[in-house]
């Protein structure tokens, strides 16, 4: 659980700092956008590279933001895999009647006796 938690914490840090990097990047793209007379200078192959650039680093991080909540989802299923197969499995009927009668006769001797002399008035079974 606690491996789970730093793993989801891990993520959440990376996802803001690449939310960050979007942020700066659109910021940038704005300043493109606008009409000043330095972009109005620049030649249109220029400017389109820019912007393509920065789409290019923008769909990079959305990228990376998918393949780390994958794998966050991913670990996420395989330590409740792992915590289930570590689970005690289910007793059956039988034994579990088993259990409760040893723990009872244990705690209560006499009963014991008694149960003894009750299973002596049926006939037992022909094996």
């Amino acid at each position: 659980m606690l491996q789970q938690r730093l793993t989801t914490t891990i993520a959440k840090q990376k996802l803001h700092h690449k939310i960050e990097k979007i942020v700066e990047q659109e910021a940038t793209l704005a300043k493109i956008s606008g009409t000043n007379s330095e972009i109005e200078k620049q030649s249109p192959t220029a400017l389109s590279t820019e912007i393509l650039t920065i789409l290019f680093s923008i769909q990079n991080a959305i990228t990376d933001m998918q393949v780390s909540l994958k794998r966050s989802n991913s670990e996420t299923i395989e330590s409740i895999v792992k915590a289930m197969q570590t689970a005690q499995p289910q007793m059956s009927p039988e034994a579990a009647m088993q259990a409760q009668l040893v723990s009872a006769l244990i705690q209560n001797p006499g009963s014991l006796k008694n149960l003894m002399e009750l299973s002596q008035q049926f006939p037992s079974k022909p094996k």
